[in-house]
């Protein structure tokens, strides 16, 4: 596991770190945030860099009760997983996992979020290093790397099971 998220997950049932670390997904208030994670980024840091480890942060944050489980699976295979247990149907999940793909990922990650909020209330565990995967190669500059993770999202989804 990467040391970011590792250091995430080992602070996120702190009170005041979750109160501050939440409001990084939200640019009018995510100077909050900023304490708690800018030592994660370097000085010179691509905006897209910082956008990306405030979202993830924000989202871990958010949902405490989410267990890390190395055998869990990222974004898709959590909504494949909310619509097999019949928490969200299929024709609200397919159309959103559809249309994300063409979102930055400020904008996607509202969308994450409405995943992470059904499974953080269902006792849905996930593996938090796979959807950091997600968010770190979401608008990555190099369009083959995110056209990747976007599909992957897709893939895991609609694929086999592994």
């Amino acid at each position: 596991m990467t040391k970011f998220v590792q250091h995430l997950l080992d602070r996120r049932m702190d009170p005041a770190w979750r109160a501050d670390v939440r409001r990084g997904d939200n640019p009018t208030t995510a100077s909050y945030a900023y304490p708690r994670i800018a030592r994660w980024w370097q000085i010179d840091a691509p905006e897209w860099d910082k956008t990306t480890k405030l979202l993830f942060a924000a989202a871990v944050a958010a949902h405490p009760t989410i267990l890390h489980s190395p055998e869990g699976r990222g974004l898709g295979f959590l909504a494949r997983h909310l619509q097999q247990r019949r928490i969200m149907a299929s024709d609200t999940l397919e159309p959103r996992l559809l249309s994300v793909q063409n979102l930055d990922l400020r904008t996607a990650h509202r969308i994450f979020t409405q995943l992470m909020h059904a499974a953080d209330d269902n006792g849905i565990h996930t593996n938090w290093e796979d959807i950091w995967r997600t968010y770190r190669y979401w608008d990555q500059p190099d369009e083959t790397q995110r056209r990747h993770t976007r599909r992957r999202l897709l893939d895991e989804f609609f694929g086999a099971l592994p």
